[in-house]
């Protein structure tokens, strides 16, 4: 966690980047969120869904009830089987369950999608105002930290320079390894649940600021230096099956694979539909 407080300087980070009309929209649920003290920290998976830590659910529905009360709805108790100490939807406007037996920094960890399209939000008292975040020089960055904290830091400061992400993760299935381009939110439920593993992944922003940053292949899951920053690089030169090919790849799964590889691989893709882990954020 130290190299987010060297490579930066500010106070607690509490902010949002979004158009002027959605940052002062009343029925931003993402932006009332950074404002109140109910949500320790806010982790953006996508434009509709976001993770949010709190000391436990009954600030956190205070907060949700209050909402959707001030939009003119009501917030319902979903059957969840008892199994949830949260689990809450508003009308046609949120959805919120708790994640049990999950924490982030000692937190627990709440999933909340909106049906409408919200702006980017980021919040977390370890990390700087998203203005004052700036690139690290190139190298391997020191420190031990989680692969959730780097991602969301690196995803904050393409979007923060109006950059693009695009993340490639690791796919197995038996003995067959393969890199690949995914969705946001497919990428941010690979980091949650398994970017802490020993396998590589790498983000890539383009835009004015390009950069690449990479979470190298590890022996020992516990070893400092484990990312690397590239600044003015992209995924360029990394084999891996992108985005549109993927949706086409029982077909054709690329030409960077070897020709005995290709059939084998295509066996894996058309099985598994690209997705061969059991997410923590599958639409219901």
């Amino acid at each position: 966690m130290h190299l987010l407080k060297t490579l930066v300087t500010g106070a607690v980070a509490v902010a949002a980047l979004s158009t002027p009309a959605l940052a002062i929209e009343a029925n931003s649920l993402r932006l009332r969120l950074v404002e109140s003290s109910s949500a320790a920290s806010i982790y953006t998976i996508d434009e509709n869904s976001m993770l949010v830590t709190s000391t436990g659910p009954g600030q956190l529905a205070g907060e949700l009830e209050g909402f959707c009360t001030r939009n003119g709805e009501t917030l319902e108790r979903v059957d969840a089987g008892g199994a949830k100490m949260l689990a809450v939807r508003c009308g046609k406007l949120f959805e919120a369950e708790s994640l049990e037996g999950r924490q982030v920094n000692g937190k627990m960890v709440f999933n909340i999608k909106s049906a409408a399209p919200e702006p980017f939000a980021f919040k977390n008292p370890i990390y700087p105002a998203i203005d004052g975040l700036t690139a690290p020089p190139d190298g391997r960055l020191p420190g031990n930290y989680s692969s959730l904290d780097m991602y969301q830091y690196m995803y904050a400061l393409c979007k923060k320079d109006g950059g693009t992400p695009a993340t490639v993760i690791t796919k197995r299935s038996g003995r067959s390894v393969r890199l690949a381009e995914v969705q946001d939110a497919e990428a941010f439920d690979y980091i949650f649940n398994s970017g802490d593993s020993k396998d590589p992944w790498y983000m890539e922003c383009a835009g004015d600021k390009r950069f690449l940053v990479e979470k190298n292949y590890k022996y020992d899951l516990y070893q400092d230096n484990a990312y690397i920053f590239h600044s003015n690089r992209g995924l360029d030169g990394i084999n891996y099956v992108q985005l549109e090919e993927s949706r086409v790849a029982s077909i054709n799964p690329g030409t960077m694979l070897e020709e005995e590889e290709r059939a084998e691989l295509a066996r894996f893709l058309k099985t598994s539909g690209l997705k061969d882990f059991s997410g923590a954020f599958e639409d219901k």
